[in-house]
């Protein structure tokens, strides 16, 4: 997916170049707590195995945090930093081969998306109705760790799969504001389809900005659907909803 970058980052910048002026300096930070539902599969030379059935992964508590910089400086593009805290351990029950080690009984799983996002973006509409477009580079640094914990001759084994991998995507974020409320709703959205490959971040949202502060309620899904990533073969669904609360300037 990597020979994709290049290809994304010329198209975007060429087709956005033309509403790169921003009309103020602005800023925001915050942070986002996430109630996602995990599904999906993973497989390594043996069965698929099922995230929820088979390893017992389920809703789990996320922190995501952000930061946005926008500029008036000609054809620099505005930028967006976000970071995702998402690791849980769970306990399930597999009889299969997955990435060369032999599993037949109880499981102990760690799964870990930790991930970082680095959007660069222009302002397309910047009024009652917003609209910026963009690129995204999703830097994931997390792992799979299994570990087998009945008492029988597999007591012990273990796979560890590093999931780094560098997904560039699409960005867009499109949404309308009330005039003189401080509410606006939008969407925000990444994605990417390559050969196999599928991913995708989606975000619905309602916010309420008060003053310097801004609470938001939204709905985010993300799906990544990669094949051999270390020899594994992933099709990840998170999705569920968050509160955030930010500063903005």
């Amino acid at each position: 997916m990597n020979k994709m970058t290049s290809w994304i980052a010329a198209s975007t910048l060429t087709l956005c170049a033309p509403f790169a002026l921003a009309d103020v300096i602005g800023a925001s930070a915050g942070m986002s707590y996430w109630i996602p539902d995990t599904s999906g599969t993973v497989k390594s030379g043996g069965s698929e195995i099922d995230l929820e059935k088979n390893l017992g992964l389920k809703d789990q508590e996320n922190m995501v945090f952000f930061v946005t910089l926008e500029h008036p400086l000609p054809l620099l593009p505005n930028a967006k930093f976000q970071y995702f805290d998402m690791d849980q351990v769970s306990y399930g029950n597999i009889n299969t081969s997955f990435n060369g080690v032999n599993f037949s009984g109880n499981v102990q799983t760690s799964l870990d998306l930790t991930h970082y996002e680095f959007i660069l973006y222009y302002e397309v509409l910047d009024n009652i109705i917003d609209l910026d477009v963009g690129i995204n580079a999703k830097l994931f640094d997390g792992e799979l760790f299994i570990r087998q914990t009945t008492n029988n001759s597999n007591v012990g084994n273990t796979s560890r799969t590093e999931i780094n991998e560098i997904v560039p995507m699409l960005y867009a974020n499109a949404g309308a504001s009330l005039p003189f409320t401080g509410l606006s709703a939008g969407v925000e959205a990444s994605a990417i389809s390559y050969g196999d490959a599928l991913a995708y971040d989606v975000a619905a949202k309602v916010r309420q900005r008060i003053t310097v502060i801004a609470f938001e309620l939204g709905y985010r899904a993300m799906k990544v659907d990669i094949e051999d990533i270390s020899n594994v073969d992933v099709n990840i669904d998170v999705a569920g909803p968050y509160v955030s609360a930010m500063v903005v300037f």
